[in-house]
C-alpha cells in the first residue's frame, strides 16, 4: 500500500483518538470500561488513523526542484538615494569640543 500522507502520525493520532473515545464513553456512562472498549476502539482508531493517512488530505509535499522561481522585481518607487543614517556632527574648528571651555587643558 502506498501512503500518500504520514503513515506514522496517523497510527498513532488513530491509537490516541481510539483511547480517549474509551474513556468518554466510560465516563458518560454509556459503555463500561472492559476489554472490548480498552483494546478494541484503540484498535479501530488506529486502523482510521492508517485509512486517513493512506488517503492522505494532507500529504507530503513535493517540492520541484527545477521550478521556476518569482523574479525579483524592483518595487515601483525606490528610496531615495544617499546614505541612510545621517551623519555624526564634526567637532568644531581648531581642535576645541563642545563640553569643555575654551582655553582650559
Amino acid at each position: 500500500m502506498r501512503f500518500r500522507g504520514h503513515p506514522w502520525m496517523g497510527a498513532i493520532s488513530g491509537l490516541f483518538f481510539g483511547l480517549a473515545v474509551a474513556v468518554l464513553i466510560q465516563q458518560f456512562g454509556i459503555w463500561p470500561l472492559d476489554n472490548l472498549s480498552v483494546f478494541g476502539l484503540p484498535a479501530i482508531g488506529l486502523v482510521i488513523g492508517l485509512l486517513v493517512a493512506a488517503w492522505g488530505p494532507i500529504g507530503r509535499g513535493r517540492a520541484d526542484p527545477f521550478a521556476e522561481r518569482p523574479v525579483d522585481r524592483p518595487a515601483a518607487t525606490a528610496p531615495p538615494a544617499g546614505p541612510t543614517q545621517p551623519t555624526p556632527p564634526q567637532p568644531p574648528a581648531g581642535g576645541e569640543t563642545q563640553d569643555r571651555p575654551p582655553g582650559t587643558a
